[in-house]
């Protein structure tokens, strides 16, 4: 039984440490696509539109706000024991 409960403290301690900066790194790299899509895009309504997901994958972006509370849950319930 500690064995199992010792796997489970490192198991949520690594993905606590790893979630975050996946979260983070992954939004950054959305970020970096729309960029060069900007770079290349002439039509205004496409432009805004790109511009709209650029700031919802900023930091306190809907989009990472988003992940970050996923992970967070997912954390939690390995934390908690409640695997699937």
């Amino acid at each position: 039984m500690q064995a199992a409960i010792n796997a489970d403290v490192q198991i949520t301690q690594t993905f606590s440490t790893l979630a975050p900066r996946t979260v983070a790194t992954s939004a950054e790299g959305k970020i970096k696509v729309i960029n060069e899509q900007l770079r290349h895009e002439a039509d205004d309504g496409r432009r805004a539109a790109l511009l709209a997901d650029k700031e919802r994958w900023g930091e306190g972006g809907a989009y990472r706000v988003m992940l970050f509370t996923a992970a967070w849950g997912l954390g939690g319930n390995a934390q908690m024991g409640w695997h699937t």
